[in-house]
C-alpha cells in the first residue's frame, strides 16, 4: 500500500524536527522534502499558539499543493473562532489539541483526513456548523440580489476585472491564493462558464459588478 504523502510545516524548528523524527520510520507515512510538496496527500501544521503567523504558514503550505482540495491538519494548544474559521476557509479539516495527541492519534487523523473525514473537537465543530448556517443564510440573500453569485464571488470577480492576479486578489481580500482558486473553480463549474474571463463577463452581464 502506498504510504501517505505528508507535507509538514511548523512555527518552530524544534517542533518540526521532533514530529518529523517521530514519523520518519512509520511505514504509513512518507514525509516529503520541500521540493516535492506539490505531491502531498495531506498537509500538517504544528503550532503552540495559533496566531496570524500560524495561519499564514497553513495557507502557504496549502498553496504549494498541486491540487487545491488537499486537506490540512493542525496540531496546536488552542485556536480562537476567528483563526479557526480562516483556517477552515483555507483547507483545514482536522484539529488536534497538542497536549492530548499521541503519534498514533496523529497518524490515524492524517489518514482519515486524507480519506475525506474531518476531526474537530465537539466545541469547534459546533462553532463551524453555526457559522456555516449563518453564511448560508447571507449567501442566499446575496444570490437573490446578484444573480446566483455570493458576496465573496462578486468581490473576487470585481478585482479580477480590474486586472488583478489571484495572488493580488488573495492579498486584497485576506484569503489564501488556494481559497481564491477554489472559489473561482466552484463558480465556473456551477454557472457552466468556460474560464475566468467568461465569469467576469457573466458577472457584468447580470449586473453583479
Amino acid at each position: 500500500m502506498r504510504p501517505l504523502q505528508l507535507a509538514i510545516s511548523a512555527t518552530d524548528q524544534i517542533t518540526q524536527q521532533g514530529v518529523t523524527a517521530a514519523l520518519r520510520d512509520n511505514p504509513q507515512v512518507k514525509i516529503l522534502p520541500p521540493e516535492e510538496l506539490a505531491d502531498a496527500d495531506v498537509g500538517l501544521v504544528l503550532a503552540a499558539e495559533v496566531n496570524g503567523w500560524a495561519i499564514t504558514l497553513l495557507e502557504r503550505l496549502g498553496d504549494q499543493f498541486a491540487r487545491p482540495d488537499r486537506p490540512l491538519v493542525m496540531v496546536a494548544d488552542s485556536i480562537d473562532k476567528g483563526h479557526l474559521l480562516r483556517a477552515i476557509g483555507s483547507g483545514l479539516v482536522s484539529f488536534l489539541p497538542r497536549s492530548r495527541t499521541s503519534v498514533e492519534d496523529l497518524v490515524t487523523t492524517l489518514l482519515a483526513s486524507s480519506a475525506g473525514y474531518a476531526a474537530l473537537p465537539q466545541g469547534m465543530a459546533r462553532t463551524v456548523v453555526q457559522e456555516l448556517r449563518l453564511r448560508e443564510h447571507l449567501d442566499d440573500a446575496d444570490q437573490l440580489r446578484a444573480g446566483a453569485l455570493s458576496r465573496r464571488e462578486v468581490d473576487i470577480l470585481a478585482l479580477i476585472a480590474e486586472g488583478m492576479s489571484t495572488v493580488d486578489v488573495a492579498a486584497k481580500l485576506n484569503y489564501s491564493e488556494r481559497t481564491i482558486k477554489a472559489a473561482l473553480h466552484t463558480l465556473i463549474t456551477r454557472c457552466q462558464l468556460r474560464n475566468r474571463a467568461h465569469a467576469v463577463a457573466y458577472a457584468i452581464r447580470i449586473g453583479a459588478i
